[in-house]
């Protein structure tokens, strides 16, 4: 029960108080007419030949590791088919 009434009167204290006046219109404005210097531009020119070799290694990598598997793959073919008319 006194818990309850301190409560109360810490209710009372607050319903009393008052909100500070404070006018922060012209440094709102201020800060958004104000002329700020622009962002300087990341160069992303490095980065883009970065990729751009990358990835035309990838496609000498993925051409070359096609054209190798299809001839292992004909050439293994190629001895399973010579392999099965030698048995029949």
């Amino acid at each position: 029960m006194k818990r309850q009434t301190v409560f109360e009167k810490l209710v009372i204290q607050a319903q009393k108080e008052t909100h500070p006046a404070v006018n922060v219109a012209d440094n709102v404005l201020s800060m958004l007419t104000s002329h700020r210097r622009p962002i300087e531009l990341i160069s992303y020119r490095p980065l883009v030949w970065i990729a751009s070799l990358s990835s035309a290694a990838a496609a000498c990598v993925a051409a070359i590791s096609y054209l190798s598997v299809e001839t292992l793959t004909n050439g293994a073919m190629t001895g399973i088919y010579e392999l099965i008319s030698w048995v029949s």
